[in-house]
């Protein structure tokens, strides 16, 4: 049997061990991220939070936070196994620094306009529209498909438009089945 000792000067040793060590640690977090990542899915699902959001446009809420925990999990596993292979350096440091910033930044661009249709919706709601009625928008009439957290889906004669809620909040909206 191995003893606790052993362990702890087999993982102090030279390179051999770091590397070990450094492999441990990422495929322990590999396992650890997928057993994560679905316990979030099924809490989603159990707790109905996955269809309610369905329901209001977003169209794979569990694949998102699966994949956002998921990857998160694996960036730590990552910096933490630079650390034991003793190569995190200030130049490595900078390099997180820098992509963490350039993330954050692409969230931003990808992420302020689905704020604003989320903040927008509760105005929709306050409009009386609903799936079903008859409306003109702007130039477009049609009937509504759905109205979701983050759009209003119209369908025309000539196809369906999506509008994002942040355009049909600031647009004049006539309900032509309400008028009737």
């Amino acid at each position: 049997m191995v003893s606790l000792l052993e362990i702890r000067t087999f993982l102090e040793g030279g390179l051999p061990a770091k590397i070990a060590a450094a492999s441990i640690i990422v495929a322990a977090s590999i396992i650890g991220a997928h057993f994560v990542a679905n316990f979030a899915e099924v809490l989603m699902k159990k707790s109905g939070l996955k269809t309610w959001l369905q329901k209001r446009g977003v169209k794979n809420p569990a694949g998102i936070i699966e994949y956002s925990i998921r990857y998160i999990i694996y960036i730590f596993a990552f910096i933490f196994a630079l650390f034991r292979l003793g190569i995190f350096t200030p130049v490595i440091a900078l390099i997180v620094i820098i992509l963490g910033a350039l993330a954050s930044l692409a969230a931003y661009f990808e992420l302020r306009n689905r704020f604003t249709d989320l903040l927008a919706w509760p105005a929709i709601k306050k409009l009386s529209v609903t799936e079903g009625d008859n409306i003109k928008i702007g130039d477009f009439e049609g009937t509504v498909s759905s109205v979701g957290l983050f759009d209003l889906r119209l369908e025309t004669k000539s196809g369906v438009i999506v509008l994002p809620n942040r355009l049909a909040a600031k647009s004049k909206i006539t309900n032509l089945t309400k008028k009737l």
